[in-house]
């Protein structure tokens, strides 16, 4: 009796904390930083990427996408066009449910 009470406990709590997670997921909008990360995630691809395809979608040469990047890596600067480009084609931000059921994996650069 008291292992299934336990288990009843176990399956509630997991139950409330997915129900938390996606309640917050609704109410949380990215930052920009997040949002970079999110979409480099998804596309399975470096920042370095994001950079190179937003300045190719805004017709920038690779010397002005090179410096906006070291500015990024040493500042955190995030340019406008960066940020736009990253709004227009992330996906939603996903709940840890939906991570959890689609069985995410991680980048194969991030894989060691």
């Amino acid at each position: 009796m008291t292992i299934l009470s336990l288990m009843g406990l176990a399956l509630a709590y997991a139950l409330l904390m997915l129900h938390i997670d996606k309640v917050r997921s609704s109410r949380h909008e990215n930052s920009d930083e997040e949002a970079l990360s999110l979409l480099a995630f998804q596309r399975e691809c470096s920042v370095f990427d994001l950079f190179a395809a937003a300045g190719e979608h805004w017709s920038f040469s690779k010397a002005k996408i090179d410096a906006d990047f070291n500015s990024y890596i040493r500042q955190g600067d995030i340019p406008h066009y960066l940020s736009t480009y990253v709004r227009q084609h992330a996906h939603p931000r996903r709940t840890y449910q939906e991570k959890l059921f689609t069985g995410n994996k991680l980048p194969p650069s991030i894989v060691p």
